[in-house]
This record gives C-alpha cells, structure tokens and sequence, in this order.
C-alpha cells in the first residue's frame, strides 16, 4: 500500500509537514525501532556465518551486552551516513532547504500588477528539510520489521524418533534458516531490496523529482551505508559478515 503515491502524499505533506524542521515523536521512535531490527539481523548473519570466518574476530569472547552495544554503534553509525548522504546530495542539487530559523522572515514574490494595499498574499510554497528527508526515509523503510516473522513463526520440526543434531536447538535462530546457509542472506537481500524501492518512491514524491534523480540518492546512501558497515566490521575481523 505505502508505493501507492496517495499514501505516501498523505504521510508527508499531510501527517508530517514537509517544512519542520524537527523529527516528529513518533518518527524518532519509528527510527529507534528499525535501528533494532538493522541488529537484530546483523547478528543473526553473523551467526550464520561459518565459524572459521568469525573465530579469528575478538567480538566473539566478548561479554554479550558489549557485543550487542557494538552492533548498535555499527547499525547507527551506518544508518547515519546513509541519511547524511541522502540529505547533503539533496540540499546540494537544491532538492530541499536547509534549516531556518522558525522566526525568520520570508519574502513572498509579487506578482508584477498584483499589489494591492492590505492584500494579504500567500506564502509561497517552502522547500522540504533535511528533517523532512529523514521522516521519508524512515516511513519508507517499515519493510524493515518484516524479519519479526523471524521470531513469530516457526517451521514445524520434523518428527524423528532418534536424537537430532540440529543446532536450532541451541541458537535463537529459526531452523529453516540454518538448515540453509543462505537463508539469512536471502533475507537480508529481499528486504533491503524492498526497503531501497519504497524509499525511491518515497523521496520522489517528497522532493518532486524524477525517477533517475531518486534513485540516484538512494544509491548513493545505500552505498556510504555499506561502506561504514563494511569497514567497521571489517576493523573486528567481521568482513564476512557485512
């Protein structure tokens, strides 16, 4: 539903104003809660990861807390410089407005023969913000929180009279995705790419240009994300795993 170009007109110009220049509440919220998920399946396909790729990284004899506060640290810093980029390229290709004082005065244009004395005239339409692109980018990204299909669901286990060697009995994650190695990539794959799309749509609503200049921000914010992801993990021993 949110490709359709009605929901997300209503999300950005009508349920959050274009023009703040502040993340709405429940935004920041919204934020926090995909920055969970982005670790949630960070770690998951570092656990998938074959042990022999992973061994040599000295996250692993870390205390749990410590290794989730690290992949937080990671998943923000990425999806800070995901946001950074998409915002800085917008602001340089004057694809929004940077950000003003709420008292600032703003001129109105004029219309050569339409002044009148005690006419009031219109404000002219404002540019998005910085902060506009942000909401934008964190509506479109929900299919972020498919993965919690992850944790609901679980495969029925085979019956089997015997005692199984299936490491699903000691690890969190669901059977179907160790049984194949790939599983959690495959689902990282699906919804990044899913998520890539809706924010196309997303900031070509938002900053009223075409499909190319779109999606040329989301490239270029996709890949500074994985540049930061990469490096990081990959400063750790985790390259594998980015």
């Amino acid at each position: 539903m949110a490709l359709w170009k009605q929901v997300y007109r209503h999300l950005l110009f009508n349920r959050f104003s274009h023009d703040a220049q502040n993340l709405d509440p429940s935004i920041r919220r919204l934020g926090i809660l995909l920055l969970l998920f982005d670790v949630y399946l960070t770690m998951i396909h570092i656990e998938s990861v074959p042990q022999n790729q992973t061994n040599s990284s000295p996250i692993s004899n870390l205390n749990v807390f410590i290794q989730w506060g690290f992949f937080v640290l990671v998943c923000a810093v990425a999806t800070l410089a995901q946001h950074l980029t998409i915002r800085w390229l917008a602001y340089m290709f004057r694809l929004c407005g940077g950000v003003t004082s709420q008292h600032e005065p703003q001129d109105s244009p004029v219309p050569n023969g339409a002044a009148t004395p005690g006419m009031a005239l219109p404000d002219p339409p404002k540019p998005p913000t910085p902060s506009a692109i942000s909401t934008a980018l964190f509506v479109s990204s929900c299919m972020s929180l498919f993965p919690i299909l992850m944790i609901v669901w679980r495969p029925d286990e085979p019956a089997s009279p015997g005692p199984t060697n299936s490491p699903s009995s000691t690890s969190f994650l669901p059977g179907f995705l160790l049984s194949s190695g790939r599983g959690v990539g495959w689902v990282r794959s699906g919804v990044s790419w899913a998520v890539a799309v809706q924010n196309l749509e997303a900031l070509r609503i938002l900053l009223g240009c075409g499909y190319l200049g779109a999606g040329g921000l989301v490239i270029a914010g996709g890949a500074s994300k994985w540049i930061v992801r990469i490096a990081t993990l990959g400063s750790v021993g985790l390259s594998e795993a980015g």
